[in-house]
């Protein structure tokens, strides 16, 4: 006996042949965009709320924007896993680091498990995996004469100051993310500041 596909699965199965099944104007349209922007708004509220990190909210609407692109270029209302496949494909063939490509890939799995609990359109990307990220590649960061120019920007006559090179001085020896910094209660004072209108 077989064993019984999850409804989750037999969803997708049965969405990535409805393009060859139906001809195009049976095909039911999706304003994606529309549905993208329900779902930043979503993610702003969860932020307000202090359920998600105000950087993650604006990531994850920034990196779908892409995805949104890719469908528009191709004229698809219907995209499926395949569809996911090809646009991970893409992003690899644009240059983006598997980091990058797996950032886009979790923004669009993020919108379509949203959009699946509203009913609006299953899970596409749920089947699709991201990208093996080697931890020996080579990573873009700040060399010494970078963080030095850097150091400079801050006010070595204040105790914020002091603070503010203190923590520039812990990102480039140990190599932490920005965003375990800029967590609430991390470091005494909040989250770095602005210099000359830049940030770190």
């Amino acid at each position: 006996m077989q064993p019984r596909k999850g409804h989750a699965a037999m969803k997708e199965t049965a969405l990535a042949v409805v393009p060859e099944v139906l001809p195009a104007e049976a095909r039911p349209r999706v304003n994606h965009r529309a549905l993208a922007d329900a779902w930043a708004a979503d993610l702003r509220a969860r932020a307000a709320a202090g359920l998600l990190a105000d950087r993650t909210a604006d990531a994850y609407a920034r990196n779908v924007g892409r995805w949104l692109t890719w469908l528009d270029v191709r004229a698809l209302d219907l995209p499926t896993p395949a569809d996911v496949l090809r646009y991970v494909a893409d992003l690899r063939a644009d240059g983006l680091k598997p980091a990058s490509v797996n950032a886009h890939l979790d923004a669009v799995r993020g919108l379509y498990r949203w959009a699946e609990t509203r009913n609006a359109y299953p899970a596409i990307a749920r089947s699709v995996r991201g990208l093996p990220v080697r931890k020996d590649e080579p990573l873009d960061c700040l060399d010494r004469d970078a963080v030095a120019r850097l150091l400079a920007y801050v006010d070595g006559a204040s105790l914020r100051g002091l603070r503010d090179a203190a923590l520039v001085h812990t990102l480039f020896c140990t190599g932490l993310r920005l965003v375990i910094l800029r967590r609430p209660g991390s470091a005494p004072g909040g989250p770095l500041r602005w210099w000359r209108g830049g940030r770190m």
